[in-house]
């Protein structure tokens, strides 16, 4: 089996030790930094996190581990090939965040304002159920700096202590979904037993 993991930050480690709580017993290949054996027949890549998913998709690995809010952003609408299996770690929240001086009351007072995010899927059905228009701007990273310089009348952005979003006088205005981990596969031929593992 071959899981893919990402190659670095929080949820690269909590994913790695995840997996040794559940049997892996992972020893880092002498030959490479990119990846992790186990054995000869299992394997841990780690890879850009922007590839789990299609690694996933197109059969190049067995599963991988992402968050909520990157396996809604990844695919397209309609039906999924992909199953998966939440996993119970790397617990946070996706909240609309605005500045700690805004003047914001309600939902509908965001009508033609321009919201930054790197989340556009999530923020576009978010104002689109509440019946809301905005201008959704998406960027890659530095969500907070935007409504800091005063570019973006809001942000729509992941929380998990809020330290950062305290850091640029910034507060949450109201959260738009819970997200954890989630193990993503397409069979679960090649996964059941490590899906076993969970259960158990």
């Amino acid at each position: 089996m071959i899981v893919a993991v990402q190659k670095n930050g929080k949820l690269s480690e909590d994913s790695l030790e995840f997996l040794k709580k559940h049997g892996f017993n992972i020893k880092r290949a002498n030959n490479s930094r990119k990846h992790h054996i186990i054995s000869k027949e299992d394997i841990i890549i780690l890879v850009r996190y922007g590839d789990i998913v299609n690694l996933v998709k197109y059969g190049v690995v067995d599963c991988g581990i992402v968050g909520t809010d990157f396996l809604i952003e990844s695919l397209r609408s309609g039906s999924s090939p992909l199953k998966y299996k939440e996993l119970d770690f790397g617990y946070c929240r996706i909240s609309l965040i605005v500045s700690k001086n805004s003047s914001f009351k309600k939902i509908k007072d965001f009508e033609e304002k321009t919201v930054v995010t790197e989340l556009p899927r999530i923020t576009k059905k978010f104002f689109n159920n509440k019946g809301v228009n905005v201008k959704v701007v998406k960027v890659k990273g530095s969500t907070e700096v935007f409504s800091f310089l005063g570019f973006a009348d809001a942000i729509v952005d992941i929380v998990s202590t809020g330290s950062s979003i305290r850091t640029y006088n910034l507060k949450e205005f109201q959260k738009i979904l819970d997200i954890q981990a989630l193990l993503v596969y397409k069979s679960s031929r090649k996964v059941g037993g490590l899906i076993s593992k969970i259960n158990y």
